[in-house]
């Protein structure tokens, strides 16, 4: 006797094994729910691992499911179009499966429900998958939303970055007077988000590989080679569709408001939710000069341990004053902080340092700073990316080094300048700086400072007791050597004005409007 042929209903149940396989039994309690929530059941609570399968052998009895039932589910943050995305994207899963499973081909036509298996196989392709599968499956859910790619990136772009910022606050500290938490209601400000947000867009859809698009390329239909190859090459982008797919699938409350303290520990360390964020604003501006949308690229660009981290504003000039000397007691033997200015030109920019900010005459520091822009571009430029290791410059009270607070480039020279006077600052690249490989940061070289921010995003790891007293020894008396070096250098401007733009290669993201002005 030869094998005996599977019948579809066991071959579904091996596919269904298989799908279910790739998920924890905490994940697939929500996606149970979620599918029940399409078909109009209240989710029972408290299933135990038998209760799932209940459920799931309950689901597989019926039908399936219309569009609408999924459209009339998801929430209003998202957009029609990709709500209608991701349920044609369900039925073309289950369509594909029920094709898959049949015992011989048929000419009748397929029928257009969502099944429990296309539900599964979709979110496992989005979650669980190769990038390219990931990548086809996203493809399929921008073709089902009919919509240009600036539109599609914006959709998925405004519910993630609300998902994911609404999470940055501590509840423990909500009655708090010295320590206000951040709120959802920082996305209400439709005109100035809006605007921040199209920063964060516009970075999205002009990936390096893609800089050279037109207008018009971007707001057409993407063919699915190009589409794909985008996608692949945008780290950013699918951070965000991770975001949206987990938390509207994955987890068992799809409102921060509702997770407990350890859930919304467990989501942050996934970066599902933004950093705990403290901050001396008021709830509608966790910042004066970021948006949500600049911070979630910026943390994004961040070294792994310091994404999921307290990130604490420990300097606001708004606040503190325009004190060059309260500035850098704020910075010095931190931890990893991010430094941000707005000129006078409305232009926001400013560095990530990853190592202790120190005052010595000499450049220090780590591959893993940045500098970036946030106004009126969006951009960041990796430390890892230019042809010297000038990360960073802290200096003062000395008469022949510049005195101030550098990141890039050369002395005199930097990419990134804040002068020890505290009005002023500058940002050379000719074209570009020599460390950063960045264009210039501010509108004109030499820029007017209107405000400072200083975020601790780290605190230091150094042991306590090996860090220096700022009033035992004076930077001439720890560093003579370097001092006498550097001073000799400086007299005759070998060091001083040489190789700041020698070496530097074209920039791998678009350079700051105004560059050329």
């Amino acid at each position: 006797m030869g094998n005996r042929l599977s019948t579809p209903a066991e071959s579904i149940s091996r596919i269904q094994e298989s799908l279910l396989s790739q998920f924890t039994n905490d994940e697939r309690e929500c996606l149970i729910n979620v599918f029940n929530g399409f078909c109009g059941i209240d989710s029972a609570k408290d299933h135990n691992q038998s209760d799932v399968d209940d459920q799931i052998k309950k689901i597989e009895r019926t039908e399936g499911i219309k569009l609408t039932d999924v459209q009339q589910y998801l929430p209003q943050i998202v957009a029609d179009s990709l709500n209608s995305g991701f349920a044609k994207c369900f039925q073309y899963e289950s369509i594909n499966i029920k094709q898959s499973t049949a015992t011989k081909p048929s000419s009748e036509k397929q029928g257009d429900s969502i099944t429990i298996h296309g539900f599964l196989s979709s979110i496992k392709k989005l979650t669980r998958s190769t990038l390219l599968d990931e990548a086809q499956t996203v493809f399929i859910i921008y073709r089902a939303c009919g919509c240009a790619l600036r539109t599609f990136v914006r959709d998925v772009m405004h519910a993630s970055i609300t998902y994911w910022f609404e999470g940055a606050y501590d509840l423990s500290k909500i009655n708090d007077v010295e320590f206000i938490p951040v709120t959802i209601a920082v996305l209400s400000n439709d005109d100035k988000n809006e605007q921040h947000e199209n920063g964060l867009l516009e970075f999205l859809l002009l990936v390096p590989s893609f800089s050279t698009l037109k207008e018009f390329e971007i707001d057409s239909y993407f063919d699915e080679t190009s589409f794909i190859d985008w996608y692949m090459k945008n780290a950013p982008f699918q951070t965000l569709i991770k975001i949206f797919t987990k938390r509207l699938f994955l987890t068992a409350h799809r409102s921060a408001l509702l997770l407990t303290p350890k859930q919304m520990t467990n989501l942050r360390k996934a970066n599902l939710l933004a950093p705990q964020i403290v901050t001396s604003f008021p709830t509608e501006s966790f910042s004066q000069l970021l948006s949500p949308a600049d911070y979630f690229l910026l943390v994004d660009s961040l070294p792994s341990n310091c994404r999921a981290t307290l990130h604490t504003m420990i300097f606001s000039s708004t606040i503190d004053g325009d004190s060059w000397h309260t500035f850098v007691n704020s910075l010095l033997y931190q931890g990893s902080v991010m430094i941000i200015v707005k000129d006078t030109d409305g232009y926001v920019f400013g560095g990530f340092t990853y190592e202790d900010w120190d005052v010595q005459p000499r450049f220090y520091g780590s591959s893993l700073n940045f500098l970036f822009t946030a106004q009126p571009k969006l951009r960041v430029y990796s430390g890892a990316s230019g042809t010297n290791e000038n990360w960073q410059y802290l200096n003062f009270g000395t008469q022949t080094l510049p005195n101030g607070l550098g990141m890039g480039g050369q002395l005199d020279y930097f990419g990134f300048w804040i002068d020890s006077n505290f009005v002023t600052g500058h940002s050379k690249a000719a074209p570009l700086s020599s460390t950063y490989s960045s264009p210039r940061l501010s509108k004109q070289e030499e820029f007017k400072i209107d405000q400072v921010e200083v975020w601790l995003v780290k605190p230091t790891e150094r042991d306590p007791d090996t860090i220096p007293s700022q009033s035992k020894h004076s930077v001439m008396d720890r560093n003579p050597g370097e001092m006498a070096l550097l001073e000799m250098a400086g007299n005759d401007g070998a060091v001083r004005k040489i190789g700041y733009s020698k070496f530097v290669r074209e920039p791998d993201v678009l350079p700051v409007e105004g560059d050329n002005e």
